[in-house]
């Protein structure tokens, strides 16, 4: 006999009502077979913080870390593989995520089920990763957050568990199209049939059919944008946008600009999604460039939204107006991962990052996760940039002081401070580029000592020049900056160009006279 089972389900989304600490000693913390907990996966994971925003962080980097394969579905494939091969389906995004979890004493668990898939554009079988809240966390913020599982057994664990899934990235608040039909340590979903009686069973399961009957949506989250209002053909500016949502979240956030007639963005945005964790609120800042034909006034909409479909909008209008003076930004071109450095700007001008958000001058930062960090300075219509490479080792540590502005023509002093940060000693040649002078000096520093160094050099050209110090041993190590070079006055004439000065205007004044005739 055939017996065929209808269950119809009501589940809701799972909101995170407030920040929390997470579960330390569980026995989610343990190494399986799917994630395996490997040195350089402990590397990966050192980075983030034991937070639900560290979390989030580990979830966005594995979201962008591997790529959906779906030629990988059903190999279970463990976390060190994942982490060497940067691919899989959300089975192999959820080990090495659990994997990075645990590697820091993290409670981490699995949740089997489906989900629904756009691409499919049906509800799937999937997988994601719950992260186990401290036993201190009360209700009521997290009432509606305690664990629902249609088919898990009686004998797992409940309480406050927070789902977290690194494929679809979304954190904190998972959507109600996550139906949970199991929680395991390790994501292997098993199925059990027991009977009594005599006689042989032949179980055939057949393929789940699973359909979406109705949804209603709710839970949304709020975005408000800041920009500039008038910017010169030729400059540049930012976008800041601002989201908020009652609890704590994984967002991410894009903008767009207008379009020219061929559909290309009027303002050349730089730097594209933002993953976000936020607790209320977070914000989010895009630089953008502007480069239009001159004899027009344009009026540019820009556009902020996130995934869930909530948007703002802010009209930046472009026109020929001059253009104020472009502010100064300056900084080591390279910093040690968990080393301190300063990030200036001159007077009146506002400093931000597009990965770390907004600072003030002067700007001391300590970084653990290596990459290139992005800094803008914003005034007067124009952008002034300077990225930071986050370096795993680094030799030397330097700074430059130079006068933040000097007369054409007149000599004046760089100087720089190097400081061997290695375990031995090093020889090392510092440069110094400015314009077209470019002076270098040798040296060997041994480990933990500094030495200074100056250049003596001579602004020849006006405007806002650049200057580079470099320091190169084994690895480059950099610094730089501008100086504003003030133009040097008109030399005063001497008789003879008063008198042809005179001559000339006479003949000026007699062309004008005979010409109106």
């Amino acid at each position: 006999r055939a017996y065929s089972l209808v269950q119809v389900v009501k589940t809701s989304a799972q909101p995170l009502g407030a920040d929390a600490a997470l579960d330390s000693g569980s026995e989610y913390t343990a190494e399986t077979s799917g994630a395996q907990i490997t040195a350089n996966i402990s590397a990966t994971a050192y980075p983030f913080p034991r937070t639900l925003a560290g979390v989030a962080g580990m979830a966005s980097w594995v979201h962008g870390y591997l790529t959906y394969d779906r030629s990988v579905f059903g190999l279970n494939k463990p976390s060190d593989w994942v982490l060497a091969s940067r691919r899989g389906v959300c089975v192999e995004y959820s080990n090495l995520l659990a994997a990075m979890l645990r590697s820091k004493g993290i409670a981490a668990r699995y949740a089997n089920g489906y989900a629904y898939s756009t691409e499919d554009n049906s509800l799937i079988g999937h997988e994601w990763i719950e992260v186990g809240l401290a036993a201190s966390t009360e209700s009521p913020a997290f009432g509606e957050h305690r664990d629902s599982c249609l088919g898990c057994s009686a004998a797992e664990p409940s309480g406050a568990w927070v789902g977290f899934d690194p494929t679809w990235l979304e954190g904190g608040f998972i959507d109600a199209t996550h139906m949970k039909t199991s929680i395991s340590k390790d994501g292997v979903e098993k199925e059990t049939l027991s009977y009594l009686g005599n006689g042989d069973l032949d179980w055939q399961k057949n393929p789940e059919s699973v359909e979406l009957l109705n949804y209603s949506a709710g839970y949304s989250t709020a975005i408000s944008i800041e920009a500039p209002q008038s910017l010169p053909l030729a400059g540049g500016g930012y976008v800041k946008a601002t989201i908020s949502y009652q609890g704590c979240t994984m967002a991410q956030l894009r903008v767009s600009s207008c379009t020219n007639q061929a559909g290309r963005e009027i303002l050349h945005v730089q730097g594209g999604t933002r993953n976000l964790w936020l607790c209320g609120s977070a914000t989010a800042f895009w630089a953008f460039t502007t480069s239009l034909a001159g004899g027009y006034a344009y009026s540019c909409p820009v556009l902020a939204y996130d995934q869930s479909g909530a948007e703002a909008e802010r009209t930046i209008s472009i026109s020929g107006g001059a253009a104020g003076q472009q502010p100064a930004i300056s900084g080591p071109d390279s910093a040690g991962v968990n080393k301190p450095f300063t990030i200036q700007t001159s007077p009146g001008s506002r400093l931000f990052s597009t990965e770390l958000g907004e600072g003030t001058s002067p700007w001391t930062l300590t970084l653990m996760e290596p990459g290139t960090y992005h800094f803008y300075a914003y005034a007067n219509g124009q952008l002034a940039q300077k990225p930071v490479e986050v370096r795993s080792v680094e030799e030397f540590e330097l700074t430059a002081a130079a006068p933040a502005s000097v007369n054409q023509t007149r000599s004046f002093i760089i100087s720089a401070a190097l400081r061997n940060i290695g375990s031995s000693a090093k020889a090392v040649t510092l440069k110094a580029v400015f314009g077209n002078q470019t002076q270098e000096q040798q040296a060997s520093i041994d480990a933990g000592q500094s030495q200074t160094f100056a250049f003596n050099l001579t602004a020849y050209d006006a405007g806002t020049i650049r200057y580079t110090i470099s320091a190169m041993s084994d690895s480059y190590t950099g610094y730089s900056g501008v100086i504003d070079v003030i133009p040097a006055p008109p030399a005063p004439k001497g008789i003879l160009d008063l008198i042809l000065d005179a001559l000339k205007g006479m003949m000026d004044w007699l062309a004008g006279l005979f010409g109106a005739k």
